[in-house]
């Protein structure tokens, strides 16, 4: 999470510079604004690939959890993330989390 956190900062860094370009005006803010557009696809599809490699069924849960809470109190909202977290703690991806982390290797999740 700490590496997808980090390529976040990274891409939002990007703009707030690809904002600070538009002040330079002429060629020199068209250079640096394609360049901080490529670098800010670059990261995006970095972290695409790097979810897709990771846990499915959480992944969804958290992004389900992160909207549902907006329209819920704090209370409401920890228990329907708990009841989230019940289930995901049956999944085989969750297993294989575990599994992994006692091997001190990298998991290979499969979506289950």
């Amino acid at each position: 999470m700490k590496k997808i956190t980090k390529k976040i900062v990274k891409g939002a860094t990007k703009e707030a510079l690809n904002v600070t370009t538009r002040a330079v005006g002429g060629a020199a803010a068209d250079i640096a604004k394609e360049s901080i557009k490529e670098e800010l696809e670059k990261s995006a599809k970095e972290l695409a690939e790097e979810l897709a490699k990771g846990p499915a069924k959480a992944i969804a849960m958290t992004k389900l959890a992160v909207n549902k809470s907006l329209n819920l109190d704090l209370d409401a909202s920890l228990e329907y993330c708990q009841n989230l977290a019940l289930g995901l703690f049956q999944t085989e991806d969750h297993k294989e989390a575990v599994a992994a982390f006692l091997d001190k290797r990298k998991p290979v999740f499969k979506g289950k």
